[in-house]
């Protein structure tokens, strides 16, 4: 495991802990030192480490290993749910269904804008910058309209293995360290996923503090990467944390998926 990692998202917790203060004061021509247990909020780092192509392409591989094992269980796939729907005019309105459509041409629009209008940067930094709120704003639509839809397939294979990919993606790309200078270290220690899983599962029977002021961070962050097929960066994650206010991130459990 690389100690150095390209990273999607950071973020930082504070916990409490009891540490050593050391102070030092003058007596005559000494210097007094003393050190005293003094309890302080302590920042631990965390990031969602940004994956490679073979990560990415592992990852799939994981959804599509477990969609298989649903569908071999006989958890209906959502082209047979689709099929069934469709004979009684189909899950989308033709409103939503034009709006969902128009989102997509308006974004695949607008970012061949910026990277148009990205040639002459200087000249066109105001314009520059309202393409990529604009297209931060048509991604964040989109993710919403994809997120509404798949509750209607909560109970398909495809969402299942969804939650699983969601899983893997907390399990393999969450880092962790105690101090900025420090190099990244795994949160979830162990090479394969069932290692990791026997880590996380620990963590979460100690409830550990740390644990759990971090998942549903790291939970979020794998959500929205999943949802959007990994085509984000750290100003899309942001925006869309925004629109969920300043405090605390509540993030809907996937199907059969453990708390992360």
């Amino acid at each position: 495991m690389p100690s150095s990692i390209k990273t999607l998202y950071e973020f930082d917790v504070s916990i409490v802990r009891e540490v050593d203060e050391v102070t030092t004061r003058q007596e005559g021509d000494k210097t007094v030192t003393e050190t005293a247990k003094v309890k302080k909020p302590v920042k631990h780092y965390f990031a969602f480490q940004k994956p490679s192509r073979v990560q990415r392409e592992l990852a799939e591989e994981e959804r599509a290993i477990w969609w298989t094992r649903y569908v071999e269980k006989g958890i209906m796939p959502e082209a047979q749910l689709l099929k069934t729907y469709n004979n009684y005019g189909g899950v989308l309105s033709d409103e939503e269904k034009v709006s969902y459509q128009t989102m997509q041409s308006s974004l695949l629009v607008a970012m061949d804008d910026l990277r148009a209008t990205q040639v002459n940067e200087r000249e066109n930094r105001a314009k520059i910058t309202e393409l990529a709120d604009k297209i931060v704003d048509l991604r964040n639509r989109i993710i919403d309209f994809r997120q509404a839809r798949d509750v209607f397939f909560d109970t398909t294979a495809e969402s299942k293995a969804k939650g699983k990919l969601i899983e893997y993606l907390v399990l393999h790309f969450s880092w962790h360290r105690d101090d900025e200078t420090k190099d990244w270290q795994p949160f979830f220690p162990g090479n394969t996923t069932d290692e990791k899983n026997v880590s996380r599962d620990l963590l979460e029977e100690n409830n550990d503090e740390l644990f759990l002021l971090a998942r549903d961070r790291l939970l979020f962050v794998a959500t929205i990467y999943a949802t959007a097929q990994g085509n984000l960066n750290k100003g899309d994650i942001e925006a869309f944390e925004a629109t969920l206010g300043p405090q605390t991130i509540v993030t809907p459990e996937p199907p059969e998926v453990k708390a992360v």
